[in-house]
């Protein structure tokens, strides 16, 4: 029984070239992050083979969750800069009164129309009264 070096180290490398978020070797199905190019074993991210050949393109968690940081981050970095250059404060401080001053004036014209009703409806009122008085007497 003879053991060699080569066999050994090419055996040692197999069992620590880990894929998956298990980082465990190659075994069973697996599926390809179309991104990354990580190998994943279908089971630890919850897909089947049959679902595996309905789709098109499959993304890894962690492919997804840098998309949506780095999504997330643009959104944030465009807020900042508009809010933190003189110019894009400026304009946002205009937005903001114009839209401030939509809302005051529709409110404005809301309650104009509510005094106007309440004020029909205190003159008929009052006739009512004078005339539910004028027939009890």
């Amino acid at each position: 029984f003879l053991v060699t070096a080569n066999d050994e180290f090419e055996k040692l490398q197999q069992t620590m070239c880990g894929y998956c978020i298990c980082r465990q070797p190659y075994e069973g199905f697996m599926i390809g992050c179309d991104s990354c190019e990580e190998w994943y074993h279908g089971p630890c991210v919850g897909i089947s083979e049959s679902q595996a050949e309905k789709c098109d393109k499959y993304v890894c968690v962690r492919c997804n969750t840098l998309k949506v940081y780095n999504d997330n981050v643009s959104t944030i970095a465009a807020v900042v800069r508009k809010w933190s250059s003189a110019t894009g404060l400026v304009k946002a401080r205009t937005a903001d009164d114009q839209r401030y001053g939509r809302k005051t004036r529709q409110a404005d014209r809301d309650y104009g129309k509510h005094k106007e009703t309440l004020e029909k409806y205190k003159v008929e009122m009052k006739f009512l009264q004078q005339r539910i008085g004028s027939q009890a007497d």
